[in-house]
């Protein structure tokens, strides 16, 4: 499973190599980050995990912001078909990869929503809750450095 992952997140970057596109790239960068995430929590704590994702999503969200909103609208051309060849063979293998049993525990899955846990849940919504309007608030300005272009 590991090196699967592994493999996975190698072809990834691989495969941005030939991509100029600040939305392609993103893309593949939120998959990079999920992809060690997901390694990340099956190593240590899923915890953890979780807060080192979000706080690089959230850099990747802001940092991506001003690359699109600088950049000119490109569309997404495949510059090789590999991608055509490689990404349908890891769909395939991780399709048909039994899980073992010591990798998932369902007990530990549903601790998250538990009661006791239930506050610490409702609080992290609510944070994230909160930035995503602070960011919208922030987006909308008509002054800042995301506004939007002139249009003629």
């Amino acid at each position: 499973m590991m090196w699967f992952l592994l493999l996975m997140i190698t072809t990834m970057m691989w495969s941005m190599l030939s991509y100029n596109n600040p939305m392609s790239l993103s893309m593949i960068i939120m998959m990079i980050a999920t992809m060690v995430s997901i390694i990340t929590s099956l190593n240590l704590s899923s915890w953890y995990a979780m807060i080192l994702f979000l706080i690089y999503v959230g850099g990747l969200l802001v940092m991506f912001s001003y690359f699109v909103s600088l950049s000119s609208n490109d569309p997404m051309m495949l510059k090789s078909k590999m991608h055509f060849i490689v990404m349908p063979t890891i769909l395939y293998k991780s399709l048909n990869l039994q899980m073992s049993s010591n990798l998932y525990n369902s007990s530990q899955m549903n601790m998250l929503y538990k009661p006791m846990n239930m506050i610490t849940m409702l609080l992290i919504t609510m944070a994230l809750l909160v930035m995503m309007i602070i960011v919208i608030k922030m987006v909308k300005s008509n002054n800042g450095p995301l506004r939007g272009f002139n249009q003629l």
